[in-house]
Protein backbone atom coordinates (compact mmCIF):
# COMPACT_ATOMS: atom_id res chain seq x y z
CA UNK A 1 0.00 0.00 0.00
CA UNK A 2 1.61 3.41 -0.79
CA UNK A 3 2.26 5.87 2.01
CA UNK A 4 2.10 9.50 2.27
CA UNK A 5 5.80 10.77 1.79
CA UNK A 6 5.26 14.97 1.37
CA UNK A 7 2.91 17.36 0.25
CA UNK A 8 3.71 20.79 -0.67
CA UNK A 9 0.46 22.78 -1.51
CA UNK A 10 1.46 26.19 -4.03
CA UNK A 11 -1.81 28.42 -4.62
CA UNK A 12 -3.97 26.23 -6.76
CA UNK A 13 -1.82 23.06 -7.15
CA UNK A 14 -0.88 20.22 -4.23
CA UNK A 15 2.17 18.13 -5.21
CA UNK A 16 2.06 14.86 -3.72
CA UNK A 17 4.61 12.27 -3.78
CA UNK A 18 3.85 8.80 -2.86
CA UNK A 19 6.54 5.52 -2.23
CA UNK A 20 5.66 2.42 -2.55
CA UNK A 21 7.54 0.75 -0.01
CA UNK A 22 6.63 -3.03 -0.57
CA UNK A 23 8.26 -2.30 -4.51
CA UNK A 24 10.89 0.68 -2.79
CA UNK A 25 9.78 2.85 -5.74
CA UNK A 26 8.26 6.43 -5.90
CA UNK A 27 5.51 7.52 -8.19
CA UNK A 28 4.84 11.49 -8.41
CA UNK A 29 2.30 12.89 -9.19
CA UNK A 30 0.45 16.51 -9.36
CA UNK A 31 -3.07 16.72 -8.27
CA UNK A 32 -5.28 19.77 -8.39
CA UNK A 33 -7.52 22.24 -6.05
CA UNK A 34 -10.08 24.09 -8.03
CA UNK A 35 -8.98 25.91 -11.23
CA UNK A 36 -9.72 29.33 -13.20
CA UNK A 37 -13.80 30.44 -12.91
CA UNK A 38 -13.97 27.32 -10.28
CA UNK A 39 -13.38 25.21 -13.41
CA UNK A 40 -10.28 22.74 -12.36
CA UNK A 41 -7.84 22.38 -15.76
CA UNK A 42 -6.04 19.23 -15.62
CA UNK A 43 -2.54 18.77 -18.39
CA UNK A 44 0.80 16.36 -18.41
CA UNK A 45 2.21 19.14 -15.90
CA UNK A 46 -0.84 18.94 -13.78
CA UNK A 47 -3.62 21.28 -12.54
CA UNK A 48 -3.34 24.78 -13.36
CA UNK A 49 0.29 24.79 -15.17
CA UNK A 50 -0.65 26.85 -17.82
CA UNK A 51 2.74 28.92 -17.44
CA UNK A 52 4.87 25.60 -18.14
CA UNK A 53 2.89 24.57 -20.86
CA UNK A 54 2.85 27.59 -23.03
CA UNK A 55 6.77 27.55 -22.26
CA UNK A 56 7.30 24.51 -23.98
CA UNK A 57 4.83 25.03 -26.92
CA UNK A 58 6.37 28.52 -27.30
CA UNK A 59 9.97 26.60 -27.73
CA UNK A 60 8.11 23.77 -29.92
CA UNK A 61 7.63 26.57 -32.22
CA UNK A 62 10.90 28.13 -32.44
CA UNK A 63 12.48 24.90 -33.14
CA UNK A 64 10.18 25.15 -36.33
CA UNK A 65 6.97 23.00 -34.80
CA UNK A 66 3.64 23.53 -37.31
CA UNK A 67 0.91 22.54 -35.07
CA UNK A 68 -1.23 24.17 -33.33
CA UNK A 69 -1.12 24.59 -29.56
CA UNK A 70 -4.38 22.02 -28.57
CA UNK A 71 -2.81 19.43 -31.43
CA UNK A 72 1.14 19.82 -29.73
CA UNK A 73 -0.34 19.53 -26.15
CA UNK A 74 -2.52 16.37 -27.12
CA UNK A 75 0.79 14.90 -28.30
CA UNK A 76 2.91 15.88 -25.70
CA UNK A 77 0.82 14.94 -23.04
CA UNK A 78 1.49 11.17 -24.54
CA UNK A 79 4.91 11.92 -24.98
CA UNK A 80 5.85 12.90 -21.35
CA UNK A 81 3.00 9.81 -20.33
CA UNK A 82 5.47 7.40 -21.87
CA UNK A 83 8.73 9.07 -21.48
CA UNK A 84 9.29 10.60 -18.01
CA UNK A 85 9.82 7.65 -15.84
CA UNK A 86 12.47 5.98 -18.04
CA UNK A 87 14.27 9.37 -19.12
CA UNK A 88 14.07 11.46 -16.39
CA UNK A 89 13.88 8.99 -12.97
CA UNK A 90 15.17 6.03 -14.96
CA UNK A 91 12.47 3.89 -13.92
CA UNK A 92 11.30 0.92 -16.03
CA UNK A 93 8.10 1.14 -15.06
CA UNK A 94 6.19 1.91 -18.22
CA UNK A 95 9.04 0.80 -20.64
CA UNK A 96 12.28 -1.27 -20.34
CA UNK A 97 14.26 1.67 -22.16
CA UNK A 98 14.38 4.66 -23.70
CA UNK A 99 14.01 3.45 -27.30
CA UNK A 100 10.93 1.51 -26.34
CA UNK A 101 9.25 4.73 -24.85
CA UNK A 102 9.93 6.67 -27.74
CA UNK A 103 8.53 3.83 -29.97
CA UNK A 104 5.50 3.70 -27.41
CA UNK A 105 5.01 7.56 -28.50
CA UNK A 106 5.44 7.14 -32.03
CA UNK A 107 2.89 3.75 -32.29
CA UNK A 108 0.60 5.99 -29.84
CA UNK A 109 0.75 9.25 -32.18
CA UNK A 110 1.57 8.59 -35.51
CA UNK A 111 3.86 11.17 -35.27
CA UNK A 112 6.96 11.32 -37.40
CA UNK A 113 10.42 10.66 -36.08
CA UNK A 114 11.41 14.46 -36.57
CA UNK A 115 7.95 15.52 -34.47
CA UNK A 116 9.22 13.36 -32.17
CA UNK A 117 12.63 14.93 -31.74
CA UNK A 118 10.73 18.15 -30.93
CA UNK A 119 8.94 17.25 -28.57
CA UNK A 120 12.02 16.42 -27.12
CA UNK A 121 14.12 18.95 -27.22
CA UNK A 122 11.36 21.43 -26.48
CA UNK A 123 11.49 19.57 -22.96
CA UNK A 124 15.18 19.23 -23.13
CA UNK A 125 16.23 23.11 -23.66
CA UNK A 126 13.81 23.55 -20.93
CA UNK A 127 15.70 22.12 -18.15
CA UNK A 128 17.33 18.78 -19.90
CA UNK A 129 14.83 15.90 -20.06
CA UNK A 130 17.40 13.11 -19.45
Amino acid sequence: MPSLLGLQVSYLVANLCVVDKSKNKQFLGVFGIGGVGGKGYTSMYGVNNMGREAEVFEEYKKLGGKKNRNEFLDEHDIFIEETLDIFVHGDMIRHRTRDDALEAVLEITNMSENELNLHFESEDNLGGYT
